[in-house]
């Protein structure tokens, strides 16, 4: 089969596997909140960063009352919300989202690597000779602050906003491992993978500004992938920045599927 097919034969499970992991990480959280409906998947959390609340639209059955009486519901607890869209959503998502004030529209790429056991750690040449790529244990509280905060410096966000969706109870999720790179032994890259039905989930991956354009990043997706396959994944995926997207797609990730997600202006 030739690549293209196997990437759309493996969107649906990978966009099925991408919800699922997204249930059990907010589901961690002390706050967060998760419901399904057909064609809709409504959360929230505390946290005041407009992705980690609001709601997902996957399909043309999803109830426009439902979504617009889940956003009035955030609006009212003064959080705020983002509408994320896939691209079989209803026509009403666009209108709907402007009424909330979202007219941030960012064409987000749903990746796929329907080969990742060729996906190796490029850890042996160049600036990332001497780049080390280790598993936060949970249960060490410095390891876990090391990620949060590389995670927090990444998004150029304070840790509080951010350091809850790498905290010890996510990371200690069954099928879930976030990651800590340090080259020359200081922390430099974080993310985090979680294995789902034969799929690992690229998250999170979040380098300092001054340590961008290293390497550091592809580096720790490689480590989260090469682990996935040998927990049993046959496909990997993941959501690009813009930033990301060019070293994903030399990595051998290819768009599946492009999301317009609605933000607040």
């Amino acid at each position: 089969m030739a690549e293209d097919d196997r990437v759309r034969a493996a969107t649906e499970p990978a966009v099925t596997a991408f919800v699922a992991a997204m249930r059990g990480l907010f589901g961690a959280l002390p706050e967060g909140e998760w419901t399904e409906r057909p064609g809709l998947v409504t959360y929230a959390t505390s946290l005041m960063v407009p992705r980690f609340n609001g709601a997902v639209l996957l399909g043309p059955d999803a109830d426009e009352a439902a979504a617009a009486a889940w956003l009035d519901e955030l609006a009212f607890r003064g959080l705020p919300f983002a509408l994320l869209s896939r691209p079989a959503a209803p026509a009403w998502v666009a209108p709907l989202a402007a009424t909330y004030g979202l007219t941030h529209v960012a064409q987000e790429p749903m990746m796929v690597h329907v080969d990742p056991d060729r996906v190796r750690e490029p850890l042996a040449t160049g600036s990332l000779a001497g780049l080390t790529v280790d598993v936060v244990d949970g249960a060490d509280p410095e390891q876990v602050r090391t990620g949060q905060q590389l995670l927090a410096d990444g998004f150029e966000v304070s840790v509080e906003l951010v350091g809850p969706v790498m905290a010890a109870e996510v990371v200690s999720l069954p099928g879930v491992r976030a990651y800590v790179g340090r080259t020359g032994g200081v922390p430099c890259c974080a993310g985090l993978g979680s294995v789902d039905d034969g799929h690992i989930g690229v998250f999170n991956i979040a380098t300092p500004p001054a340590l961008r354009r290293r390497g550091f990043g592809g580096a720790v997706t490689a480590r989260v992938v090469a682990d996935g396959v040998l927990a049993g994944a046959h496909t990997a995926y993941l959501q690009a920045s813009t930033m990301g997207y060019p070293v994903y797609e030399r990595m051998g990730f290819r768009t599946a599927e492009t999301w317009p997600c609605f933000y607040p202006g």
